[in-house]
């Protein structure tokens, strides 16, 4: 059945995708991965981290449908992979999940070849496997096209025999493809979980253990160290928003080239600034101090240096509003914002940490479970088309940047044709119409459905 299962994946797959970009092909292939699953492992698909994950990779298969970009492509496969690792083992992180999801696509029905035998169980008599089928017909068909080869080398008659044959019905790549989805086929339905990875994961909690014995003199030389190292912290990076306030207050009187600089050199900070909060912070209450009843000053030097955090992350996103406003919104800088409220929720969550004595694993688990979910709701955004009518409707006409986001913005430039035009007379009229080429139903999307009621460029 495993068997039938994987020949019957990879002519799918190379159906689906062969010469395709993502589009309707991402439903019909999600949709038929988990028939497989539920066929195979329907119990295990019950368990609601495993239903969670399946509905995120059907929700952006069809966000892909919908409107194809890069960020929903990526989360597609993301989602994905988490939904094989899910299936895998269902009870680890999201990130182990990620892992194990990796591993077997690209291995899952070699892990066994890594098992160590089982001397004390009964072998019983198992179906053929893929890899047996493989070796069964893969073999012999090798073997048969080299020795014809050979004999027709020396054998003018049997050469043009071949020569006379037509074999332009056999195309190397699709057959190539889909050897690749039967053998993904196969690793998806034999997977195993990475045994160290699991236990690893099994044994990290989110909760700090309380000690036994505390190390008084240990617990005392930390909080001296940690009270001056954050006072210090404190105190720098009251002096430097003082100097952010400053050039907020300047703003409106800055040059391109300057506010666009402060913008990026804000981000760049805010990320060091997190970064090193973070560690600081984990170093400084992973342990005995954080049951040192004589810790609350450091708590509360803890606690304003992330009020402190979060008012730099305010200046930032009061920078990047501006330079949106003045000279247009573009996908670095709506980057800038959805990283920025990451990090709100970063600091959040290091809150959380410090005052009920959690582990750092709590931080992974907790940031990468909401960042995934948050990504994935943007992805059902078509920002292409915000970002396009944003900048039109305020007049910073960029084509270059228009361009760069078709197709996703095509309907909007239907309804502009003056900047349609405008975009022809200019060079990127080719590439366009490279972009616009009809697409196979496999690759379409509900926009290209859409489109195809409007003229083409």
């Amino acid at each position: 059945m495993k068997s039938i299962l994987s020949i019957l994946g990879g002519i799918v797959f190379a159906y689906l995708f062969y010469s395709q970009g993502m589009g309707l092909n991402t439903v019909f292939y999600t949709v038929f991965i988990l028939i497989i699953l539920v066929l195979q492992q329907k119990f295990v698909l019950l368990k609601k981290p495993v239903l969670v994950s399946a509905c995120l990779w059907l929700g952006t298969a069809i966000a892909v449908s919908w409107h194809s970009n890069k960020l929903n492509n990526f989360m597609y496969c993301l989602m994905g992979i988490q939904t094989i690792g899910a299936v895998v083992y269902y009870q680890s992180s999201i990130y182990i999940k990620w892992i194990n999801g990796i591993f077997n696509i690209l291995f899952g029905s070699l892990h066994r070849f890594f098992e160590k035998p089982q001397t004390t169980q009964i072998k019983e008599k198992s179906s053929t496997s893929f890899l047996q089928y493989l070796k069964y017909f893969g073999i012999p068909t090798f073997l048969l096209i080299v020795f014809l080869l050979l004999y027709a080398n020396s054998n003018p008659v049997m050469q043009n025999i071949l020569d006379n044959i037509d074999f332009s019905f056999l195309n190397g790549l699709w057959i190539f493809t889909a050897f690749l989805g039967s053998l993904l086929t196969a690793n998806i339905s034999m997977g195993q979980p990475v045994e160290e990875l699991v236990k690893f994961d099994e044994n990290s909690k989110n909760e700090l253990l309380v000690p036994s014995h505390l190390d008084l003199s240990l617990c005392k030389e930390q909080n001296k160290i940690g009270t001056y190292s954050l006072i210090a912290l404190n105190v720098l990076l009251i002096f430097f928003l003082i100097t952010e306030f400053v050039f907020i207050t300047q703003i409106t009187y800055q040059p391109a080239t300057s506010l666009s600089n402060a913008v990026h050199q804000g981000v760049y900070t805010s990320i060091a600034s997190i970064i090193l909060a973070l560690i600081i912070i984990v170093y400084f209450f992973r342990g005995q101090l954080n049951f040192f009843k004589k810790n609350q000053s450091l708590r509360k030097i803890a606690y304003s240096w992330l009020v402190l955090n979060l008012i730099l992350i305010g200046s930032v996103c009061i920078k990047n509003y501006t330079y949106i406003i003045n000279f247009g919104l573009t996908p670095k800088r709506l980057g800038v914002m959805i990283y920025l409220f990451l990090c709100v929720i970063g600091i959040i969550t290091v809150y959380l940490k410090i005052k009920h004595k959690l582990t750092f694993t709590y931080l992974l688990r907790r940031n990468s479970y909401i960042a995934t979910l948050l990504l994935v709701m943007y992805s059902w955004v078509n920002w292409d088309a915000i970002m396009t009518s944003y900048n039109i409707k305020n007049n910073h006409i960029d084509t270059e940047l228009f361009y760069e986001l078709y197709p996703g913005n095509a309907l909007i430039l239907e309804e502009n044709l003056s900047i349609k035009k405008q975009i022809i007379k200019e060079v990127y009229s080719p590439k366009i119409s490279e972009k616009s080429t009809k697409k196979d139903w496999q690759s379409k999307t509900y926009l290209d459905l859409q489109l195809e009621n409007h003229d083409t460029y």
